[in-house]
């Protein structure tokens, strides 16, 4: 895992600072390499092959190709073989030179024979071509900007990079409604005007000497010819598995004691050490503690392992302020904080490597929301039944966000809107009340129907897997590798490859879920190893309650910060006040909406106003 960035330009440019806003990412070494027109920059956190012939930009002995790479190649020890018998020669053990060996033989058909989570750059010099690609499900990030006019092309793992080009910040205004619906933006927009993230399964092309740009999606779930189908899903976990917990560093697991970490710590070799989160019972941020099933497992499965706790140093206030900032995409997740402390924590006692069942929920049906969409038709009829309580209903803290969710996913024209009610906060009308640029809502609903012609005719639970990949899953692996790289710590995801996903994709949903049960395969793995109590318990999120954070900051200062804030440009401030004071008139429970308005707040004073400290 590393950092990379560089540029194509007339104008040459140095990447020392860029470097030095990356070297979190990558603290063990780093290096620059410059051509006429091109540059390259890489920081290593060494995983593979630690030795200094390893290091990058990576050249190989006859010149011709300069490699900087983010990732692993998971499955780089049979694809050298395989190279090796084609006669190709390697001077390292790492997966970097495999990579590039990789593109040697088989140019960008090379993807297909490619297991692993990766965003590169990879200059050939006969050709004067840079060809920059991102990982099948789009574990790694790639942003990037491009302007034809000038011909210049600047890439980077990280926005903080990006921006120490000549670039000037402004926000793409569209995103605004986009964020609203969601609380974060469908790949591979950003939320800022003219700067973009390489999507999932695609690559870019760039002709230096012409600035001729080809663009092309190599890899989509929708893909029918499936080299994976003929293998069964337990297989196919158990390779990757295997696979991914190669390592020649510390590695760990981060267990919580629910099904995607347990399947994994079973899985694994015994030496590895299980991490789990022990919250401190005055640590208000979290609902829930799975600590108890997770050591009741643990000794089931005979684990090892190690608790750590999560400090709480940070003002109500404060928490908002940091989340907002570091996240640099504009995306209001919270989860942000806590999966970065887990990652500090995980760095301190010498783990350079962590395993996370991060992907298994999107890819295995685990969420609430595929049952509503699965059963249609069934929640539709019940919706009717239950629609004279919905005021009611609305006044249990517990229940309202879930309720608000359910009567605005009906009551949506189309399903890309609908969908997006069971992500967000806000409803389709308060989102068109509260945006003062009305057209910015109507060209979010074009973006998301176009998404959606993709997988046109096919059931609406695979349309919604299908908008994840893009969107909810992609905003998860970006909140998960930021927090994570910011203590130099590698995150792998086994349960989340692209042969998992297509063989799910192609199965029927029957076999996904059921009205009773989410993850049905994966459940179907622990049966017979783990008690079947804990296997089928409900599901607890990580997703902590705000309650207590809005409360603490109260309405008063909440008024007072929004009143001149940079967001009454885009939003109606009367209703953004309306919707503040009803929540502290015990009127509604209006906590996730204004978290996420505080959060765009400072998100907006951030990045362009030169007002945050």
């Amino acid at each position: 895992m590393c950092g990379i960035v560089g540029y194509v330009s007339s104008t040459q440019y140095r990447l020392d600072k860029h470097l030095l806003a990356l070297k979190h990412r990558g603290p063990d070494a780093s290096g620059a390499h410059y051509n006429t027109g091109l540059g390259l920059g890489h920081t290593r956190l060494s995983i593979v092959d630690a030795h200094t012939e390893a290091n990058q930009p990576f050249i190989l002995e006859d010149g011709q190709f300069i490699l900087v790479f983010n990732g692993e190649i998971y499955n780089f020890k049979e694809l050298r073989d395989i190279l090796k018998n084609k006669g190709h020669i390697f001077s390292t053990a790492s997966d970097t030179e495999v990579l590039l060996n990789s593109y040697r033989e088989y140019g960008t058909d090379m993807f297909t024979h490619l297991d692993g989570m990766f965003a590169f750059a990879l200059f050939d010099k006969k050709r004067n071509t840079l060809l920059c690609a991102r990982d099948h499900l789009g574990i790694k990030p790639f942003y990037y900007y491009l302007n034809n006019d000038t011909k210049e092309f600047f890439f980077a793992s990280e926005l903080s990079a990006l921006f120490e080009f000549p670039l000037k910040k402004s926000i793409n205004e569209n995103s605004i409604a986009e964020f609203l619906y969601n609380c974060w933006i469908y790949e591979p927009d950003t939320g800022y005007k003219d700067i973009y993230k390489l999507k999932p399964g695609e690559y870019i092309e760039i002709e230096l000497d012409s600035f001729e740009t080809t663009k092309k999606i190599y890899f989509t779930v929708t893909n029918t010819e499936v080299s994976c189908q003929s293998k069964n899903i337990d297989t196919l976990i158990k390779r990757s598995v295997f696979l991914q917990s190669y390592n020649e560093v510390k590695m760990g697991n981060f267990f919580s004691g629910g099904i995607d970490s347990t399947v994994i710590a079973s899985l694994i070799d015994s030496e590895a050490k299980n991490l789990t989160v022990d919250f401190d019972k005055n640590h208000k941020d979290y609902l829930h503690d799975d600590t108890y099933f997770a050591k009741k497992i643990a000794s089931v499965l005979k684990l090892d392992v190690d608790y750590i706790s999560i400090p709480d140093t940070l003002s109500p206030l404060e928490k908002i302020q940091y989340v907002a900032k570091n996240t640099e995409d504009l995306v209001a997740d919270f989860t942000f904080l806590a999966t970065e402390e887990i990652s500090k924590e995980s760095n301190r006692r010498g783990y350079k490597i962590m395993l996370s069942g991060m992907g298994a929920d999107e890819l295995f049906c685990g969420y609430p929301r595929y049952k509503i969409i699965h059963y249609d038709k069934l929640f539709r009829f019940l919706s009717k039944l239950i629609k004279p309580f919905y005021p009611l209903l609305r006044h249990n803290k517990q229940l309202a966000k879930k309720i608000d969710r359910y009567f605005s996913y009906f009551s949506a024209s189309s399903f890309g809107i609908a969908y997006s009610q069971l992500l967000g906060y806000f409803s389709h009308d308060e989102v068109n009340a509260l945006l003062k640029n009305k057209k910015c809502a109507r060209q979010y609903e074009e973006k998301v129907t176009q998404m959606l012609e993709n997988v046109k005719g096919i059931p609406r639970l695979k349309q919604a897997m299908y908008l994840d990949i893009y969107g909810f899953l992609s905003h998860n692996f970006m909140i998960a590798d930021k927090a994570s790289m910011r203590h130099s710590l590698e995150l792998r995801v086994p349960l989340a490859t692209k042969d998992i996903l297509q063989k799910n994709f192609h199965l029927s949903s029957s076999r996904l879920l059921s009205f009773n049960k989410t993850k049905i395969q994966l459940r179907n793995l622990l049966y017979g190893s783990i008690p079947k109590q804990y296997v089928d318990r409900k599901k607890i999120g990580f997703n902590p309650p705000l309650d207590h954070i809005v409360h603490a900051i109260g309405e008063k200062k909440i008024l007072e910060i929004l009143k001149h804030s940079e967001i009454n440009s885009h939003l109606n401030i009367s209703l953004v006040n309306t919707i503040v004071k009803k929540h502290f008139q015990n009127k509604e429970n209006n906590t996730y909406k204004i978290w996420q308005i505080l959060y765009l707040h400072y998100w907006m004073e951030h990045n362009f106003t030169t007002a945050y400290t």
